[in-house]
């Protein structure tokens, strides 16, 4: 059983501790048992992903065998990382929680089998997930048409359920600032997750004009759709 120090070094030690083993190179399997070191994060950081810590986390790393093995006693053992180097082991360690939690995150807690349960509970008890909810863009798919208003490029849409919105061209694609006055587009949106303001458009397609139906080829597609093939006779209810 290893002992730790109440107060663990901040995330450069682990740099230090790099050098220190010669993480560069393999180490002597002869001094491999003892080839263990830890830091504490309060936050990991995966593409343009943040997760926080409700509090400060050990991050452990060692020698074991052939390879660096990273993991968290917090984040539960369910989730670790392997590498050449501790610093390969703890950025794999970092992409299996990001994989992880987002994996349990999309799913009911029906749909979880008793180990994913056990694995959600440890990364909720560790993970600040209403802070990550409320910090995560929201990702939609979008249609709309172009509106240049005053300005002699595109400064405005139109989304095909009504809504007018203002944008400026640092928040879209180039390809958008190339498109004429009512083109309709396809675009992939990201929004604000509290207040739904859009933060940016990542990507557009454009497509063909959108025409919404009328009211009498709504009744006609209605009509038009099949019938249930029910029963004509009512049904025995049992007597009260």
């Amino acid at each position: 059983m290893l002992a730790f120090a109440p107060t663990l070094t901040p995330d450069s030690s682990m740099m230090m501790q790099e050098m220190r083993l010669g993480a560069l190179d393999k180490p002597d399997r002869a001094l491999a048992t003892s080839a263990t070191g830890a830091t504490a994060r309060t936050y990991i950081w995966v593409g343009s992903t943040r997760y926080e810590f409700l509090r400060q986390v050990r991050v452990l790393h060692s020698w074991e065998g052939d390879e660096w093995v990273c993991w968290s006693p917090e984040l539960g053992w369910g989730c670790d990382g392997h590498g050449d180097t501790p610093l390969l082991a703890r950025q794999d360690w970092e992409r299996t929680v990001h994989a992880t939690f987002q994996i349990l995150y999309g799913m009911r807690p029906f749909e979880m089998s008793e180990s994913e349960r056990k694995q959600w509970q440890d990364l909720v008890a560790a993970i600040d997930v209403c802070r990550y909810r409320e910090t995560t863009p929201v990702c939609l798919r979008q249609i709309g048409q172009v509106r240049w208003g005053n300005r002699p490029y595109p400064s405005k849409i139109v989304w095909i359920d009504g809504a007018e919105e203002q944008f400026s061209l640092e928040q879209v694609p180039s390809e958008l600032a190339g498109c004429r006055p009512g083109r309709w587009i396809e675009a992939d949106v990201q929004r604000d997750p509290v207040t739904g303001r859009l933060i940016r458009i990542d990507h557009i397609q454009r497509i063909a004009e959108v025409r919404p139906l009328t009211e009498p080829q709504v009744s006609e597609t209605l009509e038009a759709l099949p019938k249930a093939d029910l029963p004509k006779r009512e049904w025995d209810w049992p007597k009260q």
